[in-house]
């Protein structure tokens, strides 16, 4: 290429070639310092560890005993409990008993934040939470009751941890256990309370179900009428009114169990429909519509019942109801099925698993996956009408997982499309659940293990939570405007009165 006009030209050059340095210049000297993330820490140690990033925090601090606070504010002026906003480095005392709660402030205007510290009870569980890729879930509500170590709780809570893994609410029953806990269409919350403690179904007088708003208030007592509450589903309907389970006693049943007649008492499964007045707007029992000999594989689910000689028969063990087109879907545990109940009759209009009946699908799925399922929990519906539920695989001695079919009520089929299972838990006893999200995550109790766990539709773990010694009965995702962090800690001050700088 030939460049003409050359004086001219190298004036042209050395225009650019100016810009280059001087660009060069400012890529490699030091960029106007800025004020760093301040360096908060507190004894005892806040959970989790400070990072500007995380809103809400718990320290598990002893009654009357207080936090310390520390704090490098790092160039921004730092408020702890309402004082003076200080630079530099220092510490602040804050007097906080369990359940009470603080705030720190950093900066000013648009880069202003706040932060809230609350003081966890003694008794609450220990555990362990791990953030581990993108979450669909706002909120997970837990009951972390039940003992692993087969000893039973003084303390229980009803708990609902944030995405950070932080317990942002919680409330504290003293010497019962609460179950089944759910989140309201009006906002409040509910849960099945048993006193007992000493049975697998609820016996007569030992079970209710209570409604709370988030204050900690009683609502509303409900109760299933004439035969006894159970404790495994309190389901909260949009029109206000509650699917509960419940047992129906039947003595001296004649049965004919391995080729030989026997009478046996038995506990049928039942379930109403509850209005908030206590009247019951619906109620279905398995009494003459199952066999007991769909639950001969369980024979050893027997114990006393008051006001029973000898032992019952809990032959079926109801955990799960739910609306389902023209009826409801209940989960049978100890028939390894779930039925399709029809409202206006009654009667069964398919079965899924279990023994050979009339009324059972023929179920479908992939080559080399197995479609075979017992001790099941939690039975759900989702808006494209699939059904899932969490496989135990108890008496198949197999590993627990969540699966879910799509019904094909006029071929009488069921297809297996989808199933999952992570390999940090290989055996479930009892219990559990899995809820399907709008976004396609699973939110998942491993049934009698400490894991709670977010999966995405692959199976990859997302979010972990890990009781110690104890586990959760279910684990209800909150989806992100169902409940609102202001009302979360105005529920939470409500219950742990404070005024800032003090007790």
């Amino acid at each position: 290429m030939t460049v003409s006009g050359g004086p001219t030209t190298s004036r042209h050059l050395a225009t650019p070639l100016l810009l280059l340095a001087l660009l060069a210049m400012f890529a490699t000297a030091p960029a106007r310092a800025s004020a760093a993330e301040p360096l908060i820490s507190a004894k005892p140690a806040l959970q989790p560890a400070f990072n500007a990033a995380v809103p809400d925090y718990v320290t598990r601090c002893e009654a009357g005993a207080g936090v310390d606070v520390s704090v490098d504010a790092r160039g921004n002026a730092v408020s702890v409990d309402a004082g003076p906003a200080q630079t530099g480095k220092f510490e602040v005392p804050v007097s906080l008993e369990e359940g009470q709660a603080f705030t720190i402030q950093t900066g000013s205007g648009s880069s202003a934040a706040t932060y809230n510290v609350r003081c966890l009870p003694q008794d609450f569980p220990d555990y362990s939470a791990q953030v581990l890729g993108p979450q669909q879930a706002a909120y997970y509500l837990t009951t972390p009751d039940f003992s692993l170590l087969n000893t039973d709780p003084a303390n229980t809570y009803v708990a609902l941890f944030d995405s950070n893994g932080v317990p942002v609410w919680w409330y504290h029953l003293s010497g019962t256990i609460a179950v089944d806990a759910d989140l309201d269409p009006s906002g409040d919350l509910s849960w099945a309370v048993e006193e007992g403690g000493e049975h697998a179904f609820g016996p007569p007088g030992q079970v209710h179900v209570e409604v709370r708003n988030l204050d900690g208030e009683h609502v509303n007592t409900l109760n299933t009428s004439g035969t006894p509450t159970d404790f495994h589903e309190a389901w909260p309907l949009a029109n206000g009114n509650f699917l509960i389970d419940s047992y129906a006693l039947q003595t001296e049943v004649p049965v004919k169990l391995l080729g030989n007649p026997f009478d046996v008492n038995v506990l049928n499964a039942s379930f109403q429909e509850v209005k908030p007045n206590g009247a019951v707007a619906y109620a279905w029992s398995s009494a003459g519509r199952i066999s007991p000999s769909a639950g001969i594989h369980y024979w050893y689910f027997q114990d006393s019942y008051p006001g029973v000689e000898g032992e019952v028969w809990d032959y079926q063990h109801i955990n799960a109801v739910m609306p389902y087109e023209e009826g409801y879907l209940v989960s049978l545990r100890n028939n390894d099925a779930i039925y399709y109940i029809q409202k206006s009759t009654g009667d069964i209009i398919w079965k899924l698993g279990g023994t050979p009946t009339p009324q059972s699908l023929t179920v479908l799925g992939e080559p080399g996956v197995s479609t075979s399922f017992s001790s099941q929990h939690d039975v759900r519906v989702w808006p494209d009408g699939t059904i899932s539920f969490f496989d135990n695989g108890t008496r198949e001695v197999q590993q627990p997982r969540l699966m879910r079919f799509s019904i094909d009520a006029a071929e009488h089929t069921a297809t297996l499309i989808q199933s999952l299972s992570v390999p940090e838990v290989e055996v479930s006893a009892c219990c559990g659940s899995a809820r399907l999200l709008p976004g396609g995550d699973w939110v998942v109790a491993w049934g009698a293990t400490p894991y709670v766990e977010e999966l995405n539709s692959t199976g990859t773990v997302v979010f972990r939570l890990k009781f110690d010694k104890v586990f959760t009965y279910r684990a209800v995702p909150i989806l992100p405007g169902q409940l609102s962090s202001a009302a979360l800690i105005a529920g939470m001050n409500a219950m742990y009165p404070r005024s800032p700088g003090g007790a």
